[in-house]
C-alpha cells in the first residue's frame, strides 16, 4: 500500500479552510464535523445556530448511539498531509478524551463507526508495510478485537465502514482500479458487492436500511486529486442508482430521521463547507460559512436550528 494512501484522506495544502466529514447526533439536532479552520484538524459541532469545538487534533468523527460520546481518529497536519494514528473517544459532557486500544498489528486505525448497540467500533486499519487496509472490530476498552474483512492485496484497501441500522451488516468501499462499495455480514463475513462501473466512496445507510448514499471520485485510479464528485443514492433491492444533487460533494451522511443528508462540497472560493439536502435532491442549504483563508476566524452557520 503506498504511504500516501495510509496517511492522507483530503488534500490539505489548499490555502482555504476545509470543513468535511459530517456526522449526525442520534437525535438529529447536531452535526459534528472535521475542520482545519484554526490551522490543524479539529472536530467541531453545530446545531445550525452555534459552532463549538469538541476536540483538538482529530478527524473522522462518529457519534455514539446514546449521544454522549464521539469516536474519532487522532490527527495532525504534517508537511501538507493529514496523518492519522490512533482511535479515541471524547465525552461531550466533560470533554474527557480516552484512547481506544487496538491490537499491536492494527496500524494507522481510522474512520471509526459505532455499532447501533454501542458495543463495538468498526474501523479501517493496516497491518503495516506491504499490507492492505482492512475492516476491523473492537470494543472501546480494547476487548473482543477481530479482523472482519480484508482485500488480501497491498494494492487495494477497505475504508470508511458504516454499520447498517440493524447492526447486522457493514458497508465500506474498496480502493483500486474501480472503487466499489461492498457490504459485509458481521456474523458470517459474507461479502456482497453493491456498485459497478463507478468509482464509489464513503457509503452511508438510510435509517430503514433499504438504501445507501455515497460519493464518487473523479480522480484517475492511483492518483490523488479532488475528493469531490457526483453523489448517488442506491436502492439495495432494485440496484437502481439516482443522483442526489447536481453539486459535487463527498462524505454524505444520512440523518437519523431520514429527512436530510449532510455532505461536504467546495465553494468557488476554495473553501469546503457542510451542506444539507433532502434525499430527493430538494431544499439544498449551506450549513457552514467560513471566510477564505481565515485561520482562526469564526465559522458561521445558517441561523436556524437543524430539523430532521
Amino acid at each position: 500500500m503506498p504511504a500516501a494512501a495510509m496517511t492522507i484522506t483530503r488534500p490539505a495544502a489548499h490555502p482555504a479552510v476545509t470543513n468535511w466529514q459530517p456526522t449526525w447526533s442520534p437525535d438529529g439536532k447536531w452535526i459534528a464535523y472535521s475542520s482545519d479552520r484554526d490551522g490543524s484538524p479539529d472536530i467541531w459541532k453545530t446545531d445550525g445556530m452555534h459552532v463549538r469545538r469538541i476536540v483538538r487534533g482529530g478527524a473522522d468523527p462518529d457519534w455514539s448511539p446514546g449521544g454522549s460520546r464521539i469516536a474519532f481518529a487522532r490527527a495532525e497536519l504534517r508537511g501538507g498531509l493529514l496523518l492519522k494514528n490512533g482511535l479515541a473517544t471524547v465525552d461531550l459532557s466533560g470533554g474527557a478524551v480516552v484512547a481506544v486500544p487496538t491490537p499491536p498489528g492494527s496500524l494507522y486505525p481510522m474512520q471509526p463507526s459505532w455499532s447501533p448497540d454501542g458495543r463495538l467500533l468498526a474501523y479501517a486499519a493496516t497491518g503495516g508495510c506491504g499490507s492492505d487496509f482492512g475492516i476491523e472490530l473492537v470494543r472501546t476498552d480494547g476487548r473482543d478485537a477481530r479482523a472482519l474483512a480484508s482485500s488480501g492485496s497491498e494494492f487495494s484497501a477497505y475504508l470508511a465502514p458504516d454499520w447498517s441500522p440493524d447492526g447486522a451488516r457493514i458497508a465500506y468501499y474498496e480502493t483500486g482500479e474501480d472503487n466499489a462499495i461492498h457490504i459485509v455480514t458481521v456474523r458470517t463475513g459474507d461479502v456482497q458487492r453493491v456498485t459497478r462501473s463507478i468509482r464509489a466512496e464513503h457509503p452511508s445507510w438510510s435509517p430503514d436500511g433499504s438504501q445507501l448514499v455515497f460519493s464518487t471520485n473523479l480522480s484517475p485510479p492511483g492518483r490523488l486529486g479532488s475528493p469531490f464528485g457526483p453523489m448517488y443514492v442506491s436502492n439495495l433491492k432494485t440496484h437502481r442508482l439516482r443522483r442526489l444533487t447536481r453539486m459535487l460533494g463527498t462524505d454524505p451522511a444520512w440523518s437519523p430521521g431520514g429527512r436530510r443528508i449532510a455532505f461536504a462540497a467546495r465553494r468557488p472560493d476554495g473553501t469546503s463547507e457542510i451542506y444539507l439536502v433532502n434525499p430527493d435532491g430538494s431544499h439544498l442549504v449551506q450549513l457552514t460559512k467560513t471566510p477564505r483563508s481565515a485561520r482562526g476566524r469564526a465559522t458561521t452557520v445558517v441561523a436556524q436550528p437543524l430539523c430532521d
